[in-house]
C-alpha cells in the first residue's frame, strides 16, 4: 500500500478551521476554457479567498473532460455550482459577480468581506 504524503501546507490549512466548523465543499461545472467558464471560476476563486482560510473548498469540473459527472448532480447548465457539503445541497445556475446572490441562494455563511446590498425603493 502506498503512502501518502503530507505537506505543511495542508497541516497549516487545517489548522486555520476552527474545530467543530465543518468547511464547505462548492463544486464549479463548466464547459471548457471559454470566457464564460473562465470568468466563472475567478468569481469562485474570489469568493473562497474572502472567507477564512480553509473554510471553502472547491473543484472545478470540465464536463467536457468528464461529462458522466453531471449526473451525479443534475446538472443542465453551466456554468453552475453546486454546494455539496453540508447538506442540503444547493444548486446556483450562472454566474454572478453579484456574490452576495450567490452566498443567499447556496445558503453560505454570510461572514466574509462582503458588503450587504440594500435595496432602494
Amino acid at each position: 500500500m502506498p503512502r501518502v504524503r503530507r505537506s505543511k501546507a495542508n497541516d497549516e490549512e487545517v489548522s486555520t478551521v476552527a474545530r467543530g466548523v465543518t468547511p464547505y465543499f462548492l463544486r464549479l461545472y463548466v464547459a471548457g476554457s471559454t470566457p464564460k467558464s473562465t470568468q466563472a471560476i475567478q468569481i469562485v476563486k474570489d469568493l473562497c479567498a474572502s472567507f477564512p482560510r480553509g473554510r471553502f473548498k472547491y473543484e472545478v469540473i470540465d464536463l467536457y473532460q468528464a461529462p458522466g459527472l453531471a449526473r451525479q448532480d443534475n446538472i443542465v447548465a453551466v456554468p453552475c455550482l453546486v454546494k455539496v457539503h453540508p447538506a442540503p445541497r444547493r444548486a446556483f445556475v450562472g454566474i454572478t459577480e453579484n456574490t452576495n446572490r450567490m452566498i443567499l441562494k447556496l445558503g453560505l455563511p454570510i461572514r466574509g468581506n462582503h458588503r450587504s446590498e440594500t435595496k432602494r425603493r
